[in-house]
């Protein structure tokens, strides 16, 4: 009798307490979609100011130049995907944040010391965004977050070849080739 009693209270706690841990991890589940999102957000917007310095900064290096161009259109085309997703799941996404010191440090340097500094942050900054995007897929049960990251994690990768591959290059040229890009970037 003992046994049976212990066995009613087991199972009237387990139908009390499955919505509540359903509920738990549904919260958990948008919390995490939400957390990704505004991350992904502030990462487009970011990148796109990065590319807009670059841009100005990359004279005439048509490789620079590219991966300006390149990062400019991935990540603005990832932020519309961004914003799309953030409307079906009624996730706001918080105001960009831009890291005002980071631009400021980075628009007082020229030539090839601005090559290096720009490359070398951005090849960082691509491989965070490539550990936050890896480490969510698994934390994500909705459908279109999972797709939504199964589409950005490659673009992430080959944004970050892209830059690895300049950036290799870039010093192979040497700092002869690096100067000349910045009197042809400073006459203009």
């Amino acid at each position: 009798m003992k046994n049976n009693l212990v066995a009613i209270i087991a199972g009237a706690l387990m139908v009390v307490a499955l919505p509540a841990f359903a509920a738990n991890s549904d919260n958990l589940a948008n919390n995490n979609s939400a957390s990704l999102l505004n991350k992904a957000y502030q990462i487009n917007k970011s990148e796109e100011d990065m590319a807009s310095l670059l841009s100005n900064k990359a004279g005439d290096n048509l490789a620079l130049s590219t991966l300006a161009t390149t990062l400019k259109d991935d990540h603005e085309a990832n932020e519309s995907a961004v914003k799309s997703l953030a409307s079906e799941e009624n996730i706001t996404l918080e105001s960009y944040r831009p890291d005002n010191t980071l631009k400021s440090q980075l628009d007082n340097l020229n030539g090839a010391a601005f090559d290096e500094a720009f490359l070398k942050q951005e090849a960082t900054d691509h491989r965070v965004a490539l550990h936050t995007f890896e480490e969510t897929r698994h934390q994500v049960e909705n459908r279109d977050m999972q797709l939504y990251i199964d589409e950005t994690i490659p673009l992430i990768r080959a944004h970050l070849e892209m830059i690895e591959n300049v950036r290799r290059d870039l010093t192979a040229a040497g700092p002869i080739a690096s100067a000349v890009h910045y009197r042809e970037s400073s006459s203009r």
